[in-house]
């Protein structure tokens, strides 16, 4: 058996060599689906990964860049770079921070999410840009606070998942322009925080909080979505081709159209 007691599979990896990654639980563990055998192979606990890193400090977010590298987010330590094909091992960045999320631009740019900072990387010559909030320039910088999911958009713009906003940010200008969220009735006071960013062919974004779904369109309008006859508050959403949209709301899945969803009137 693969999995051992009290572990689960939180986060699947597709990678383009065909292996779809594994992270288990808080990330102590990580394992791939193997298609040829039809097999799920764990990683061994005595690889310099598991045992120099995940075994001690698990891992919060697994990605895989273009050439079937994996680039894993600690969860208090920094970001790892892994090689499957020789087991290499690399510590790309090394504060003591938690690694939210992590995306990868058209120049091959290694973005992520920590929590002080987004931080993009080039992993030819490992130089690093910071970007975070700039209390001399608080309405043209990023806010305040860790910052969670982050998306590319076609353009080069980086969007940005905070607590309760999301933020715009144009990494040639160092400029960012900000989107706070409305309370949604079904929870007003709490913090909506933002991870994951979903793309359809309209060039617009979809982004789910704990309690509400927002789009951000092609022209950064900022509306918030219906979504009708959910009999529970959603736990899953994922666009696929043909501009559709799954939604998991307790044990039943609904597809919407998404060229026939309702917003209600722009935010911003």
């Amino acid at each position: 058996p693969v999995l051992r007691s009290g572990d689960d599979y939180y986060h699947v990896v597709p990678s383009p060599d065909g292996r779809l990654w594994l992270k288990q639980g808080r990330g102590h563990a990580l394992s791939y689906f193997d298609e040829p055998t039809e097999r799920i192979v764990r990683l061994p606990d005595t690889t310099r990964l598991v045992r120099e890193f995940l075994g001690p400090g698990g891992c919060h977010y697994v990605f895989a860049d273009r050439d079937a590298r994996l680039w894993i987010g600690t969860r208090r330590n920094g970001l790892l770079r892994y090689d499957p094909r020789t087991g290499a091992v690399e510590h790309v960045f090394r504060e003591k921070t938690q690694v939210n999320w992590i995306a990868q631009d058209a120049a091959g740019t290694i973005w992520f999410t920590t929590q002080s900072a987004v931080v993009a990387l080039d992993p030819r010559t490992r130089r690093l840009r910071r970007f975070a909030h700039d209390p001399a320039r608080p309405d043209a910088s990023l806010p305040p606070g860790e910052s969670f999911g982050i998306c590319i958009r076609a353009d080069g713009r980086v969007l940005v998942g905070f607590a309760n906003e999301i933020a715009l940010l144009n990494p040639t200008q160092g400029q960012a322009r900000r989107f706070p969220l409305t309370p949604t009735d079904a929870s007003p006071r709490s913090t909506q925080r933002v991870y994951r960013f979903l793309g359809d062919s309209y060039g617009n974004v979809y982004f789910p909080s704990e309690t509400a779904l927002f789009r951000l369109t092609a022209a950064d309008t900022l509306q918030r979505v219906e979504l009708a006859n959910l009999p529970e508050p959603a736990t899953g959403r994922y666009v696929t081709r043909g501009n559709r949209l799954w939604v998991a709301a307790g044990r039943r899945l609904f597809e919407y159209d998404l060229a026939d969803l309702r917003p209600l009137p722009p935010l911003n």
